[in-house]
Parts: C-alpha cells; sequence; structure tokens
C-alpha cells in the first residue's frame, strides 16, 4: 500500500511514494498461463521500460481511491509518456480499448488494473517493435516545408490552420489548440519549425529549462 497520496500528479510538489505494484521478472518470451476464466497469453517487456512505469505509477493513484493498484483510462498517455515514450493519440486509443476489453468486472468503472494496463503496452510492442519510434528531424522539416511553402517561422494562427486543413489526417480544433501550447513561443507567439521539429524528435518529455539558471555563459 502506498505511504502517500498524489491528486493529479503534483510533481513539483512531492515525490512519488514506493510503488504498490509488485516487482516481478516479465517472461522472456510470450508465454501461456492458465487462470480461472481461461488461458491467458503474457506478453515479454523490456525491464528499463517496466522498471520506468512502475517507479512513476505512483503519481497516478488518485487521492482516496480505494484500489491502489488501478490506472485511470485518461492517465494512459501520461504514464506512457514519463517512461520515455511519445506514443499518438491512435497509439494511445488502442492500448486503451484493448485494455478495456480484457478489464475484470470487479474494476472500478473508467479504470484499468495496472497488470492489465502493462501487458497491453507488452503486447502493443510485442506486435509493433518500431510503434513508438518517432520520425527524424530531417523527415518533419521536409513536411513542414512543403506544407508552410519553405517557412521557416510563422505566426501561431497560420501553423494551427495549416495542422487543421493539410495532410491526409488534419488535426481537430481540440488536438490543434493543445499542440499550440507546446510549439507557440510564448515570447513572439511565432512557431519556430525547426525548433519544433527538433521536439516533435525526441522521445519522452523534454526538460523544462531551468528558469533561475543563466542561459548566457558568461553569467553563470
Amino acid at each position: 500500500m502506498l505511504e502517500t497520496e498524489v491528486d493529479d500528479v503534483p510533481a513539483e510538489v512531492q515525490a512519488p511514494a514506493k510503488s504498490p505494484i509488485a516487482e516481478v521478472q516479465a517472461p522472456a518470451k510470450i508465454v501461456e498461463e492458465h487462470e480461472e476464466a481461461g488461458p491467458v497469453r503474457k506478453f515479454p517487456i523490456d525491464a528499463g521500460l517496466q522498471k520506468k512505469l512502475r517507479q512513476n505509477f505512483p503519481w497516478f493513484v488518485k487521492k482516496g481511491a480505494k484500489k491502489k493498484t488501478e490506472l485511470q483510462e485518461k492517465d494512459v498517455g501520461p504514464l506512457l509518456r514519463t517512461a520515455d515514450l511519445n506514443p499518438s493519440e491512435e497509439q494511445i486509443a488502442e492500448i486503451t480499448q484493448n485494455a478495456r476489453s480484457k478489464e475484470r468486472p470487479t474494476t472500478t468503472k473508467g479504470f484499468f488494473d495496472y497488470e492489465n494496463f502493462e501487458q497491453k503496452v507488452a503486447e502493443y510492442l510485442v506486435l509493433n517493435p518500431d510503434g513508438f519510434a518517432r520520425h527524424p528531424v530531417e523527415k518533419i522539416m521536409e513536411a513542414m516545408n512543403i506544407c508552410l511553402e519553405g517557412k521557416t517561422e510563422v505566426d501561431a494562427a497560420t501553423f494551427k490552420k495549416m495542422m487543421m486543413t493539410k495532410g491526409n489526417a488534419p488535426f481537430t480544433e481540440a488536438e490543434s489548440t493543445k499542440m499550440m501550447q507546446v510549439a507557440r513561443d510564448f515570447d513572439t507567439g511565432m512557431v519556430y519549425c525547426k525548433e519544433y521539429a527538433a521536439l516533435l524528435a525526441q522521445d519522452g518529455i523534454p526538460l523544462l529549462p531551468d528558469p533561475l539558471e543563466p542561459s548566457d555563459e558568461k553569467y553563470r
């Protein structure tokens, strides 16, 4: 059980407590185990990824939750990102749907048992080994150059309109608004394509600069 409870991942306030999930060795290959409901396939998962997910899981245990080993559906994406993965909304939806289809009836509505969630991540990666691979900066810049006609910086409104009208799968209003929270430079209101492309090419959540740390070497 957790000694402390967290609410909505207040990372800047308190450190995560010890994970309530038991540390077990993942299978080295796909194995079949027999449970009350019948045979169940167990998928291998990278030990490093498993460790990160289990260490970060306590951030997502809701304050007052009766079951400390359950993950809320809406937290699937955020938890994956804390483990240096950068899934698309489509990938999150697929993992969520697969986990939902295998969830026990005793689990709280709108939640997953952690073990079920982890196994669905493992299954996705076994079936899609490069599923979370990011496009390189060059490929992202090539797409931006085509859509923006070679411009390397544009105002936020123009970039948002481009994302909502260009390509095979244009962004929705909600998706593009959320994207602009990261893409837009807060000081100038512009989107700098090379900087944003570099951000998109990264895995996981980039570290934010320390506002108290001088940006110029001569002031250090």
